[in-house]
């Protein structure tokens, strides 16, 4: 019986120092069912067309995901340019808090890379390959209102959307007018330069 234990040992031992080696480290990691690790690489609803597969389901028609906001401009800069804040309607009470809303959510979003002045001189400018561009320029102040609103909403260039960056998570419907709110203080930004 004394034999039975000590082998017990030493070969749990020895399994233990085995399983912990560094040989064992450089193995590729074994596959539990075919094709895990090396199936085809596809994006999120995405389809390849040449095999068949598919990365998940498509959405049924005419269903929407929770908290979707449909973008109607999209990159359509006609429609842009003639579309018009909806805070410009608001009573002066209203349009004052979403103009310090748009002064936070600037502060949040934007001042790192526009600066706190918009001049394009924020925190990591001086890091980035691509200088951010001046919201104080020329080329920025002759944007429309709607034109400003779908940079924010959709992008340009090496800036991405920030769609889903200055939303509110309490209230979801509110997240438009917030964008909005930080076109305003844009502007807001642009007048006080000229001064």
């Amino acid at each position: 019986m004394k034999f039975y234990k000590h082998y017990l040992l030493t070969f749990s031992c020895l399994f233990f120092l085995v399983s912990c080696g560094s040989k064992f480290k450089s193995q590729p990691n074994k596959e539990i069912t075919h094709d895990m690790l090396s199936g085809p690489q596809l994006n999120a609803q995405e389809y390849d067309d040449e095999t068949g597969a598919a990365s998940v389901r498509l959405p049924p028609k005419g269903t929407l995901p929770q908290g979707f906001e449909k973008n109607m401009m999209g990159m359509d800069l006609a429609l842009a340019d003639r579309t018009q804040s909806p805070l410009k309607n608001l009573p002066s009470e209203e349009h004052i808090q979403y103009a310090e809303l748009g002064e936070e959510y600037y502060n949040i979003s934007c001042k790192i890379c526009h600066g706190e002045t918009g001049a394009g001189d924020g925190k990591v400018a001086s890091f980035m390959v691509r200088k951010p561009p001046s919201l104080l320029s020329l080329q920025a102040r002759t944007y429309s209102p709607g034109r400003l609103y779908q940079i924010i909403s959709v992008g340009k260039g090496l800036m991405g959307n920030y769609h889903g960056v200055i939303v509110n998570k309490q209230n979801p419907k509110q997240n438009q007018k917030l964008r909005w709110a930080v076109v305003e203080y844009v502007r807001q930004l642009q007048q006080n330069s000229q001064r």
